[in-house]
Parts: C-alpha cells; structure tokens; sequence
C-alpha cells in the first residue's frame, strides 16, 4: 500500500465555498458554490477541493493545521487589478475644483492632476515610497486582496520610470501581496515636452521600453490614450514597440471621450483595457473576439463627477469579461478598498452580485495575465482566499466595504492583517 499524501493545512468545513471552479459551476449555480466544502493545501497550492464528505483516504492529515470555518463564506483572493500604487503627494484640492466645475483636462493642463503628483513622487525618497507601499498594501490586504497591479508613470523620465517599477519589485519582494508590475511611461506629456510632445513619445520608445524590459520590470505597458495626452497614433507606436519587446499591453481607453483607444485595444489584442465610459458600442464585438477583458473603474467616475457610465448592458449581451478594479490613485480615485468599489460597481453599473465578484476573481485574473494561477479556487491553482464572517456571500458585496475579511491566505500561509482603522500616511 502506497504512502499516503501529507497535506500542510485543510480548510474543513467550510460553510460557503466560492469556488469559481468551471467543475462546479452550473447553470443555477454560477460561481460554483459549495457547502460543507473543504480545501486541502500543500506548499503554495491548492491540491484538493471539494465536499467535506468527499476527501480521499490517500490525503494524510494527521499533521495538517484545520480551520473550521462552517460559519463562513470563503472565496478566492481577491484581486485589484488597476491601480498606481506607488506616488508621494496628496491632489485633495483638486475635489474642490470638480465641484466648481473645472474638468480632468482643465486641471492637468493647469499644473494639476497627473504633473502634481510626478513632482512630489520626485521628491520622495526610494525609501518613503516603498514605506508608503507597504502601509497601503496592508490596508487593501485587510480588505480580502492578495494580488494588486501596479502601474508607473508618475516618473516621467527613464529614471523616474525604472525607481518606481524598483519599488514595485521591493514591495513584491517583501509583503505579502503579489504585485503584477506595469510601465505606464505614457501617462502624460512632461511639461519639458510640451512644445514637442513628439519628442517624449521617442523616448518612451527608444529609452524606456528597452529599459524596462532589459531590466525585466514590468509585465504589461500601459497607454492614457486620450483626447489632449496620447492620440491612437502615438498609442499604437508605443504599444507596438513594447510588444516587440515581449511587455503584455494594456489601454487607458474612451475615459473623457470616444478617442479611439478602444478600438485600438481590439486592433492589437489588448489583454485589457481600462475606463471605457466612452467606449462606441460598434467596437463591443471586436472586443469579444479579441479576448480583451474590459476594466471598469466606477470610483474614477464617482470622483470626476460624471454623468455616463461604460456600456455595461452591450458589454454583457456580447459576452465581453468585465472586471473591477479600484483605480486607486491620489486624483481621481483615492480608494484604497475594493470591497468598497463593488458595492458601487454594483449599484452605479447595475451589474448582478454574481457579476461583481467574478469581476474581482475570473476576470480581474485574466487582466492581470494571471488567469491559470489565481481567481479559482482548484486543484493545481494558488492556494489565495479570502475568508468573511457571513453566510450570505452577497454582503460581501451589498454592505458598501463594511464586511471585511476575517483570514486571509496568500500562496498558502496566513496574512497578518492590519487593523482596518489605522490611518494612512502621506508624504507631501
């Protein structure tokens, strides 16, 4: 008789089990729900999930750590998948200006917005923003998320650029999170461009692009395709370069108004693209046959005080992935809580409970590249979850951020979590 196989820990029973698993979802099940479930783990990975009853006799567990957990609601990791993590500086005043009516554009064009924080993200040491980062992945891990992805672009410079995507790698190294690395060089043009815009453009391409990417810092390349920032010309040259370069694309798209970027993120096969408040309902198809996830960001809208929404009903009937994510950043989207941002995905976009949290797991995991690692709760995947005092997995969504998790696992070990009422700090 064969040796049977130790597990480290077992997760038994546990009261809802959310697993995501294509095994389990059915059509009047659709997030693949199981009661009095069990999860056994070995190393980073999930080895077994299933019913408690159902465990195989070849599974030893004599010295596996066993949470109870029949009183709650246990789901994957979940995960941020747009955020600008990594930023000194604060733009609260900038609130103020929205309510007396300047737009986005108005204030970057000003001095504000994206060039404030370049400025005071200059100033910090690599120090303070790596203290920043970990103090702000704590928050969002006390909040159920294990993976966040981070972008640049408040460097502006192939220095600027490579420290923040270093402090990126640092924080990667040392918290507990998983952070999934993106070169937003295109964020803006640099006030020294101004007069030739064209200029910064080439050294996106010809600097930074082969500098990150020699120096394997980033993941994905961003671009703000936008009307007054970078047009689909400029977009395409940047995003072809950095494809060239084996960088994974994503698009800041169809925010402020139809600039084309959506189109352009099925033109080249975007993995996502991101905003799309302005998305033409023309491009929807090609979205769906390129495979590329739309990132919908609700706090940007509440924030810029806009009056339109992307076009969730035409995403959904042609079958379009859409995902979650805080856009977390000082501007337009200081929200660090993505628990939060569902509940207002939910009721600002009119997307289902189910909807929500496959857009914060499945979908968010196919943004981030990441899709056959985590957002499932299977055999062979991440052993990622995220553990809530309730039986109805649907407060998890519906009580606006207040029910917060009570464990958390990333790649199989526990996650101290920090008290959700510690303040934040700011470098300014």
């Amino acid at each position: 008789m064969g040796s049977k196989i130790k597990i480290d820990r077992a997760l038994a029973p546990i009261g809802g089990l959310l697993t995501l698993s294509e095994r389990f979802i059915t059509g009047d099940n659709p997030l693949g729900i199981l009661a009095q479930a069990a999860i056994l783990v070995r190393g980073e990975k999930i080895l077994w999930v299933g019913k408690q009853d159902d465990v195989p006799a070849s599974f030893d567990l004599t010295e596996a750590d066993i949470v109870d957990l029949s009183g709650e609601t246990v789901m994957p990791g979940l995960i941020d998948c747009h955020t600008h993590l990594v930023f000194s500086g604060s733009r609260a005043g900038e609130f103020d200006l929205r309510v007396k009516g300047a737009t986005y554009l108005e204030i970057l064009k000003a001095g504000g917005g994206i060039g404030a924080t370049v400025r005071a993200t200059q100033e910090a040491s690599f120090d303070e923003l790596y203290d920043l980062g970990i103090q702000r992945l704590s928050h969002m891990m006390r909040r159920g998320v294990t993976t966040v992805e981070a972008k640049s672009g408040y460097g502006l410079s192939p220095e600027g650029e490579r420290r923040l995507l270093e402090v990126m790698r640092a924080l990667d190294r040392d918290h507990s999170a998983e952070i999934v690395p993106t070169f937003l060089g295109a964020h803006t043009i640099p006030p020294r461009y101004k007069e030739n815009p064209g200029k910064y453009v080439e050294s996106v391409i010809q600097e930074m692009i082969p500098d990150v990417a020699d120096k394997s810092l980033a993941e994905f390349c961003d671009v703000f395709c936008e009307e007054g920032v970078f047009d689909v010309t400029a977009s395409r040259k940047i995003l072809e370069t950095a494809r060239q370069y084996g960088l994974r694309l994503k698009i800041h798209a169809d925010q402020l108004a139809a600039s084309g970027g959506g189109a352009l993120a099925a033109e080249l096969k975007a993995t996502s693209a991101e905003h799309l408040e302005y998305l033409p309902e023309a491009v929807i198809p090609a979205f769906r046959d390129a495979g590329t996830v739309a990132v919908l960001l609700p706090v940007a809208g509440l924030y810029l005080m806009m009056d339109r929404i992307p076009p969730v009903a035409s995403l959904r009937r042609q079958g379009v992935p859409i995902a979650i994510a805080t856009d977390f950043n000082p501007g337009s989207a200081p929200c660090l809580s993505l628990l939060t941002t569902m509940t207002l995905a939910a009721a600002t976009y009119r997307l289902s409970t189910e909807e929500i949290i496959k857009g914060v797991t499945i979908h968010a995991a196919r943004a981030v590249g990441r899709e056959k690692v985590i957002g499932r709760v299977e055999e062979g995947y991440q052993a990622d979850f995220s553990m809530f005092p309730v039986r109805d997995y649907a407060l998890i969504v519906t009580t606006f951020g207040e029910t917060l998790p009570t464990r958390v696992m990333k790649r199989g070990k526990w996650v101290p979590l920090a008290s959700s009422t510690q303040p934040l700090k700011t470098v300014v």
